[in-house]
């Protein structure tokens, strides 16, 4: 009979996911790197990300409108002070993209209507339909709780 195998030995996959991580690490470094040295060159007073660079194109990431406008009129401008640097002599495109923060929302609600007798009483014999695991608990312990006291009267007796 053949042994089950352990799914991440199977085909050598083992190996693989480690060279998954390691090149994610890789091109990690490589933004960072990249981030290092274009953002001085870019317009200050905007939180500039670079967000990749593939086949001469430079795509960055800003999170307001004018800014990225500004830096699309002045691409050419840029395009030349960046070709300047180690590395970028086959760019000849800039990407820029808006991109907005995820914020979480705060939403007021009204608070709700009181419930109509009839709707309480749905709800309560509703519920009564259904075990709170919670409630059984407590229940038990209760009943455990009695049984000893029972055993300690009983004992004294």
């Amino acid at each position: 009979m053949k042994q089950p195998q352990h799914p991440l030995k199977r085909d050598g996959y083992q190996h693989r996911v480690p060279d998954g991580l390691r090149s994610l690490q890789r091109q990690l470094e490589h933004l960072k790197k990249l981030q290092e040295q274009i953002v001085p060159i870019l317009p200050q007073g905007e939180n500039w990300q670079i967000a990749s660079y593939e086949q001469g194109v430079l795509c960055i990431a800003a999170e307001h409108h004018a800014a990225v406008s500004k830096l699309r009129y002045l691409q050419t401008q840029y395009i030349e002070q960046i070709r300047q640097l180690e590395g970028f002599d086959t760019l000849h495109r800039l990407r820029v993209i808006v991109e907005t923060p995820l914020r979480a929302r705060s939403v007021q609600h009204d608070p709700m209507p009181p419930l109509s007798e009839d709707t309480k009483q749905l709800l309560q014999a509703s519920a009564a339909l259904f075990d709170d695991p919670e409630e059984v608990y407590i229940k038990n312990e209760k009943s455990k709780s009695k049984r000893i006291k029972k055993k300690k009267n009983k004992r004294k007796q």
